[in-house]
């Protein structure tokens, strides 16, 4: 939107111009391409490649041009500054609605229900749970004897991928919730399986302020100052992945000392307070 201010500006006398910094776009479109050369789609990758090329440009062109830029992770910060974009860059954390107490698990449930919530038009998601699904379901189904269920939370799914996922048999697809906490609330551990994306993780984050153990891929934790291993189990691959979910099924104790701990910090950092 920031090109539609030069024509703003023309019409209206402006002061100083602040900026709220969702995401610094070429990183993530340099992200995406990634993801799509892992995936053997040459040419999406390159559309990527040229799109993080075009908004290189705007960044360029526009964002010096603000008194003040604010940014959601302290990464983002670095990256304006290591690239001359802005000189001062102000982090501002995201932050989430906490509970006073940490959540407590569900009681008598017979399944382990792992919750993963995302807009499921957005590229990421979508990535990280067809390679949840294909590269970590398998291992898992090995390693656990008890049942479980993989909750799947948020709109836009298309109907050929709905197909795809449907010969998963873990999977539940639940679509939109209106009750976004209740999901929460009802989740045993929360999966992050995401591997590009900017800012800081708000699903992460609500999944901590829920008091609900998570399992999260380093991009899943971007721009938070957790801990693996104290406030989350880190997997950077399907086995790191699949070894973790099935801690949390074997190990309750694990799940409720983690998630008392997420609970904490986020309370500490992430809270309106």
């Amino acid at each position: 939107m920031t090109p539609l201010m030069d024509k703003l500006l023309r019409q209206v006398r402006a002061g100083k111009l602040w900026l709220d910094l969702d995401d610094i776009e070429r990183s993530v479109r340099s992200q995406l391409a990634e993801l799509r050369a892992r995936q053997g789609c040459a040419a999406r990758a390159a559309w990527a490649r040229l799109e993080a090329t075009q908004y290189a440009g705007l960044e360029e062109t526009h964002l010096r041009r603000f008194a003040r830029v604010f940014v959601a992770s302290p990464e983002d910060r670095k990256r304006l500054i290591d690239t001359g974009l802005h000189e001062a860059p102000e982090w501002v954390p995201n932050v989430v609605s906490v509970p006073a107490a940490c959540g407590s698990p569900p009681a008598g449930r017979e399944r382990f229900r792992f919750l993963f919530v995302g807009t499921l038009n957005y590229e990421p998601n979508v990535d990280g749970l067809r390679w949840f699904c294909a590269e970590v379901l398998p291992r898992l189904r090995q390693l656990c004897s008890a049942p479980f269920v993989v909750r799947v939370v948020g709109r836009g799914l298309s109907r050929p991928l709905q197909r795809w996922f449907a010969a998963y048999p873990e999977l539940e697809l639940a679509g939109y919730a209106p009750d976004i906490e209740l999901e929460y609330r009802e989740a045993s551990a929360v999966l992050v399986p995401v591997w590009a994306g900017g800012g800081s993780s708000i699903k992460t984050l609500e999944a901590f302020a829920l008091g609900k153990p998570v399992v999260a891929t380093p991009v899943g934790v971007r721009g938070l100052g957790v801990e693996p291993g104290r406030h989350f189990l880190s997997a950077d691959t399907a086995v790191a992945f699949a070894d973790a979910c099935a801690s949390l099924v074997s190990k309750p104790d694990l799940g409720g000392s983690l998630a008392a701990a997420a609970h904490d910090y986020v309370r500490a950092h992430h809270s309106p307070n």
